[in-house]
């Protein structure tokens, strides 16, 4: 379609349109760390065409999409040019949609709401017909039933059009769709395309998407290609082909690579590039016809524009709607999140309740004494954990999709942080009036003047947590994960605490310090809390307030303009961050282990002399196998003289070993998820997966394929659900028959793995540690490190990951490997566990088809060679690659369609009344028929057809492999429970622990500064006190520095880990005993380095004594109070399936941890029904050995603070028996925690 033809009308829905843009990239490179990754790209991208940008996996496909949208932050160099000109980021946004390869949604929202209904033009701002748009679009992909669903509970594929529905509801000119088919089947993928094809062609639009393996009729979908092929050395990507899809076998055939016959031509273009590289086919474009008409194209385009004015005013509108209305739609669905995610507004008012109740029942009934001004001044504390802590966890967690939204020019900063703001204000209005009708009075402070005294505590409320609300999104904004978001709120409290006037009093706090207590919101927020509390109470009160408190309430109405004054810097603040946060570039490309050699590459060059001599390590000799047509490979590099007869892997080259096979059967198989009993997820199913095999599972999205997997290998419930006549009726009906005998998941992981869809890998790792801690957990005991660094390099080579075995993985915010070599990645983990079976979903989603056919065949020769069963679930194979499989089983909506040799399908649609039309892939037509088609019809020709068939075979097959009972029952008794011994299982993860945690700049950084922080700060507030009761103050800030830091760094470890732990213990890598006492060894170990610089300094500092034994008592009770309490956060961890719920469960412990000390509440005004949990935390303990430890030499001055705080010296030995206590028990807990979630099986 020419450019310069006229604008294809518009539907009904559609009359604004879009400018038509083009687009051009003029001698365009992108360098990244002295690292080139696109070098003289010169492309040009018309309106009204749907381009498809291709390429093997890494050759720069989403770097230059990244770079087209000036996201990347590497050195550019070349031109971009928009309609002619070139565009600023700022309207570059205003132009562009852009769509990225991940699935960055609110997993919390219904469907329809990340389809983003209100960012469409001002006139179609009606809301009914931005929801009728909404729902026309969910019709168009598929998703109309589905619509009110959360997007935690809808399938991957799903996911992936909602994520596309999001673009396709702006009507942006330009539009960038990374992987958009990725994860779908053959119809759905058809039907996206389809839409694209319309957003191109009747909204004038420019599309551009990345897309792999798609089938010939897909790619001529598409108006253009464009191939980007990488080249060797350091010499970039760049274009070898753009062109019309119709051209592409005339050039490779004038490049000397025909397509063979019957061979799909974008498949075959992958193979070439990946065989012969770019650089060949750089100069074959260079000189060719195709090239010469694209040039001239450009060059007449290029004129064309420069004739005419530019289409686009720099004075047009960058958004496109109004900044009230993005307000508005931001605040409403930032306030739908809050209230419908449990883990967010539902928790935090919990957790809030809790304390406050906690608050009051320790409080009530206290005189006006320094007790209870101690009290409330920790009330001011627990109010800043409570209220900063969640938003330090969620901004970080919700950045990647505010990232997209605003670099896709939906709404401003401004409008965000507006928004924010003002969910802010709400949840401190509520939070107040609560606290100011509930916890005001139940403590007993003074009701008159009445209504003064709670309007006063009502203001103090609202503007004390709305500035420190506002500091949690400041801090939140600004760091780059959860980790170490909250680590800066034990930063910035504790400091706070000992300089604000309380702990020490003001007339106490060193100058060296002083000027701390201004900017600090305690400082004013206690003065006013306090004046408040103790004036006109009577007795006592004013006495307190004075010369124990040291507060004047003479000035005290200046607190409010104080936290006014702050209220208002804190939130230009929180807008500069989040100006500054959201127009920080991207980086692009894999990053690169900074440091020269990591422990796996030092072992890899030990390994080279095995590897060098060692046979097994031939090329892949390829050959033809007649009977099935397909590629079969003669010789494994993942077998041979490495391999071992212990465990279940060849030994021989030439004679692979044939062990014990292990067929698995479904019989008669009905699945209901226990979240909606009502839906049938798996319905009548039986089939036979017979060992030597492999079986691709197909089927349109939610038929069931990931669920019929999980059902193999027992990780779903088989529990009962309550019918609608009231009679419990099983979840599970049928059997699944592993080696003919039911099973679990705990007896399958020693015979079988699964491979995720998703790619659960740890972020911190480059791809040979991966490889290679996985490999130190699965090969077998008598093998030495070099056999197993060699066996993680074959892979390396079989799976194509070698060039970047030292790239860390990387996560969607930090730079990392692409998305296709995560997924590689991901199944070399399983293909270095040698078991029989193996399960895999969805291995080549996100592959090139060059990738994609070495996966395969690699599973193929496994199978094979090794007499495995091997399942796996794929979308939109070419024919060739389904061929290659031994077995096809269809699912459509949970029932079975088809169950035989791939060659039987066309038959098979034949007999349905659906011939496969000439040149077209037979699987994906299969797709498109069972969209189409009535399930049932296929269902019934299926068991009509193969009933008797399969009734003969299965009683064969009975005769032939049914042995004795002993027999079957000794299968599992064959194979070890795990490949090592659990020593080793420990010492692994314990390095793999330590690693991560050194090198994550999250973890070891976030840990260490704040340490040396609060050391200093708690040691210069209390700096030579003498000996008073202030100075227990500094032991206690000291032990709860300690202690929360502690609970801090390890809290949310598991849960951030809990996918990757699942993942791997369910495939039998390790114990949960190994991996629970690695992680609380780590846990542990973490606590005692904190114990250097924190205990260091701050006992230094404030001038304690210098006796060996008083230094010795002092390290080693902060120590085990630390080592319990990340003991405590590893638990928590345990039982909060996400960081924020971790952290809101965890706050209640650190605020009890402060109150239940005995020094900020003496010991004896806590009420006796709360005495269990004063003994039962170990700050109460460590901080008795302390103070009697520095104290028992100090004369009566020294006795008279032991008296104070009920402390005697002579029960430090008790102390430390409890203290041990508590860290066997808190082991021994978390141990059977970690069994009973670990062993757990999934959610249905």
């Amino acid at each position: 379609m020419s450019s310069s033809a006229a604008v294809a009308p518009l539907d009904d829905h559609d009359q604004q349109g879009c400018t038509p843009t083009t687009l051009q990239a003029v001698d365009l490179g992108y360098e990244l760390g002295g690292k080139r990754i696109l070098a003289n790209v010169n492309a040009t991208f018309e309106p009204r065409k749907l381009t498809a940008l291709m390429g093997p996996s890494g050759a720069g496909k989403t770097t230059m999409l990244n770079t087209l949208a000036h996201r990347a932050s590497g050195s550019r160099t070349g031109e971009i040019l928009v309609n002619g000109y070139p565009k600023s980021l700022q309207k570059m946004r205003s132009l562009l949609s852009f769509m990225p390869q991940d699935d960055i949604l609110y997993y919390a929202a219904m469907m329809r709401v990340p389809s983003r209904a209100d960012d469409a033009p001002r006139e179609r701002r009606l809301h009914a017909k931005k929801i009728a748009r909404a729902d026309a679009l969910m019709r168009t992909l598929g998703m109309a039933h589905v619509a009110d669903n959360v997007l935690s509970e809808v399938s991957g594929g799903q996911r992936k059009r909602a994520s596309a529905a999001v673009e396709f509801m702006s009507d942006r000119p330009l539009l960038f769709m990374d992987e958009p088919t990725s994860g779908l089947d053959s119809a759905t993928a058809k039907a996206l395309v389809d839409r694209l094809s319309r957003a191109a062609h009747d909204e004038s639009r420019t599309v551009i998407c990345t897309i792999h393996q798609p089938s010939w009729e897909l790619i001529n979908k598409f108006d253009k290609v464009v191939l980007l092929a990488g080249r060797g050395g350091n010499l970039g990507g760049t274009v070898v082909f753009d062109a019309p899809p119709a051209h592409i076998p005339a050039y490779f055939e004038s490049g000397g690579s025909p397509v063979p016959t019957g061979e799909n031509p974008a498949d075959h273009i992958m193979y070439v590039l990946n065989d012969e590289g770019g650089e060949k086919w750089t100069d074959v474009w260079s000189t060719s016809e195709q090239r010469a008409v694209a040039t001239q194209q450009a060059t007449e385009e290029r004129a064309r524009l420069e004739a005419k004015l530019d289409l686009e005013s720099d004075d047009a509108d960058d958004y496109p709607i109004s900044y009230c209305e993005q307000y508005r739609v931001l605040f409403i669905r930032t306030l739908h999140i809050w209230v419908a995610d449990p883990q967010q507004g539902q928790l935090v008012f919990k957790m809030i309740a809790l304390v406050n109740v906690m608050m009051a029942l320790l409080l009530a009934g206290i005189p006006d004494n320094l007790s209870k001004g101690n009290g409330l001044f920790f009330y001011i504390a627990a109010q800043f954990n409570l209220s900063m802590i969640p938003l330090v966890i969620i901004m970080p967690e919700e950045r990647a999709v505010i990232l997209r939204e605003y670099r896709n020019g939906v709404f401003s900063a401004t409008a965000y942080w507006l928004a924010r703001f003002t969910l802010c204000v709400g949840n401190v209005i509520v939070m107040a009036t609560f606290q100011t009708l509930f916890f005001y009075p139940v403590i007993g402070l003074p009701l008159t003047p009445f209504p003064s005294k709670l309007l006063r505590w009502w203001c103090l409320q609202f503007l004390y947590l709305g500035c420190v609300m506002m500091l949690g999104l400041t801090a939140g904004i600004f760091s780059q994960s959860a980790l170490g978001g909250i680590k800066a709120v034990i930063a910035i409290q504790l400091p706070w605490m000992s300089t604000a006037g309380v702990l020490p009093p003001l007339a106490y706090v060193r100058p060296t310090v002083f000027f701390l207590r201004y900017p600090n919101l305690f400082t004013w927020a206690t003065k006013l809390e306090l004046t408040i509390a103790f004036t006109s109470a009577g007795g006592k009160a004013d006495e307190t307030l004075r010369e124990g408190l040291g507060v004047h309430p003479g000035n005290a109405d200046s607190c409010f303009q104080a936290l006014a004054f702050c209220f208002i810097i804190i939130f230009f603040a929180g807008l500069f961050a989040v100006h500054r946060t959201l127009n920080r570039p991207d980086l692009t490309a894999g990053g690169l282990r900074s440091f020269a050699k990591t422990p796996a590459a030092a072992a890899a060059a030990a390994a080279q002399s095995v590897a060098a001599s060692d046979n097994s390590y031939k090329p892949l000799a390829a050959g033809i196998d007649d009977e099935k047509g397909s590629l079969i490979v003669t010789s494994n590099p993942l077998v041979g003289a490495l391999a071992s007869s212990v465990g279940y892997g060849a030994t021989d080259v030439e004679a692979p070993a044939v062990v014990r096979s292990v067929p698995i059967e479904v019989r008669s198989v009905t699945y209901r998820h226990k979240r909606a009993p009502e839906k049938i997820a798996i319905n009548n199913v039986s089939v036979r997966f017979s060992p030597g095999s492999v079986t691709i599972l197909m089927g349109p999205s939610g038929a069931g394929k990931t669920t019929l997997l999980k059902l193999l290998c027992g990780r779903l419930p088989a529990g009962t659900f309550t019918a609608v006549d009231g009679r419990s009726q099983p979840l599970l009906e049928g059997e699944v028959l592993v080696d003919h005998r039911t099973t679990d998941f705990s007896a399958f992981k020693k015979i079988g793995t699964l491979t995720p869809q998703d790619e659960v890998l740890t972020p911190e790792l480059t791809v040979r540690q991966t490889l290679l801690y996985a490999a130190e957990l699965r090969s077998p005991r008598s093998w030495s490190y070099a056999q197993k660094v060699a066996r993680v390099n074959a892979v390396l080579v079989k799976l194509g990951l070698d060039v970047k075995a030292e790239n860390v993985v990387g996560t969607y915010l930090k730079v990392g490997i692409s998305g296709g070599q995560k997924k590689r990645l991901s199944i070399g983990m399983d293909l270095l566990a040698e078991l029989p079976i193996m399960l895999v979903d969805e291995p080549t989603t996100g592959l090139d088809a060059s990738s994609a056919l070495n996966v395969v065949q690699t599973l193929i020769t496994l199978a094979s060679d090794q007499y495995r069963t091997i399942i796996c679930t794929i979308h939109q194979p070419p024919w060739s690659m389904v061929i290659q499989f031994d077995q096809l089983v269809l699912l459509a909506l949970g029932k079975l369609v088809f169950d035989g040799p791939p060659v039987r399908l066309p038959d098979f649609l034949r007999a349905g009344g659906s011939p496969v039309p000439s040149n077209e892939n037979p699987a994906d037509y299969a797709m498109v028929v069972l969209v189409a088609d009535s399930n049932e019809k296929w269902h019934k020709l299926h068991d009509k057809r193969a009933s008797a068939a399969s009734a003969v075979a299965a009683e064969k097959d009975t005769e032939k492999t049914i042995g004795s009972d002993d027999e079957i029952s000794s299968l599992l008794a064959n194979f070890d429970s795990y490949m090592v011994s659990e020593f080793t299982q420990y010492t692994v993860l314990l390095r793999r622990f330590s690693y991560i945690f050194i090198t994550d700049p999250e973890q070891f950084e976030a840990v260490f500064f704040p340490s040396l922080i609060v050391g200093i700060v708690v040691g210069l507030s209390f700096h030579n006190f003498g000996v008073n009761v202030y100075l227990a103050a500094s032991i206690l800030m000291g032990c709860v520095s300690h202690g929360m830091l502690s609970l801090n760094a390890t809290m949310l470890n598991i849960p951030s880990e809990r996918p990757l732990i699942l993942r791997e213990f369910r495939n039998g890598t390790y114990s949960v005993r190994a991996y629970w006492f690695a992680r609380a060894t780590v846990s542990s170990c973490v606590a005692v380095f904190l114990s250097f610089p924190l205990t260091t300094i701050w006992y230094s500092l404030v001038g304690l004594p210098l006796a060996s034994g008083a230094i010795l008592h002092t390290w080693l009770a902060s120590t085990l109070n630390a080592a319990v309490f990340s003991l405590m956060g590893c638990v928590i961890g345990l039982v909060c399936k996400t960081p924020l719920a971790s952290a809101q469960v965890a706050d209640p412990i650190g605020n009890c941890m402060l109150v239940f000390s005995g020094a900020i509440i003496a010991k004896r005004f806590i009420k006796s029904y709360l005495m269990p949990i004063f003994y039962g935390l170990p700050i109460n303990w460590s901080f008795s050995i302390i103070l009697g430890a520095c104290l028992e030499h100090k004369g009566e001055d020294g006795d008279d603070v032991l008296s104070y705080y009920s402390v005697h010296p002579g029960d430090r030995r008790f102390g430390y028996f409890v203290l041990f206590g508590m860290y066997v028990a808190w082991n021994f807990i978390g141990y059977h925690l970690a069994s009973y979630m670990i062993n757990g099986q999934d959610e249905s």
